[in-house]
């Protein structure tokens, strides 16, 4: 495994560990979706890694591929890949796999898997 892949298995476990801790620190919308910033300060899987010296309120409602052009994603975390930060976020973002109060639910605990196993395999590698 190389570096790149060790950051993605320590960015995904840390959201899980963030989520799971507090499931209503997540920043969704009753309708879908999610925010990267909340009014009361949630923030989504994303928006947690966002400085608030990079943060533009203007890429609410953005996909993650779309919020590279207002200069908010750091370097740091643009090197993650793409298609990596896209399947956290829809981790994050679908509430079939969180159980309010509890944490991941059976499907969120296969999902995780499902994404490490795709990081194993090289899949997210730029």
């Amino acid at each position: 495994m190389d570096e790149l892949q060790q950051r993605q298995l320590d960015f995904l476990e840390d959201t899980v560990k963030y989520y799971s801790e507090d499931t209503s620190r997540r920043a969704v919308k009753f309708s879908g979706g999610c925010f990267y910033r909340t009014d009361d300060g949630r923030k989504c899987a994303i928006g947690r890694h966002i400085p608030d010296e990079l943060y533009n309120e203007s890429i609410e409602n953005k996909v993650i591929y779309s919020i590279i052009e207002f200069g908010c994603i750091s370097d740091e975390l643009r090197e993650l890949g793409m298609l990596f930060l896209s399947y956290v976020q829809e981790l994050h973002d679908s509430n079939v796999y969180w159980v309010s109060g509890e944490g991941l639910s059976i499907e969120g605990g296969k999902r995780v898997d499902y994404i490490k196993r795709r990081i194993i395999e090289g899949n997210y590698l730029s």
